[in-house]
């Protein structure tokens, strides 16, 4: 007996990647969001992201090439290759500059637009921002 594809329910599991990345999903869809960005430096964080169906694309910014490529494999997913975090400085602030500039420099937001920022690099945490 085949299954199909299309009514294979994707169950988080119970993970704090799984709950972020849930969150982040939900408030993409709440706050009507044009992408979500991802800082990671792990594939798991970008598959647990991606295997949930965000409507909207999610942008991963990384500083390893290996995984860029990698993560070519998962639905919905726009690599960036971005050496802005050399000295390990996971300053929120930096972060959420590099996020806007990211979103509209690729043309995912403009002006006005919201976007979701997941922070997987220096713990975990979900930031909304408006462009």
């Amino acid at each position: 007996c085949a299954r199909r594809v299309e009514d294979d329910e994707q169950v988080p599991q119970r993970t704090t990647i799984d709950a972020i990345c849930t969150a982040a999903k939900d408030a993409a869809e709440y706050s009507c969001a044009s992408a979500i960005v991802l800082f990671t430096e792990k594939f798991e964080s970008v598959v647990r992201c991606t295997r949930l169906r965000p409507r909207v694309p999610v942008i991963l910014v990384t500083e390893s090439p290996a995984l860029a490529s990698k993560s070519g494999l998962c639905y919905g997913i726009y690599a960036v290759c971005e050496k802005t975090f050399e000295n390990k400085n996971f300053d929120t602030s930096v972060m959420t500059k590099v996020a806007k500039d990211l979103a509209k420099t690729h043309k995912f937001a403009k002006d006005g637009d919201t976007i979701v920022m997941l922070n997987d690099l220096q713990g975990h945490s979900i930031e909304i921002c408006q462009l």
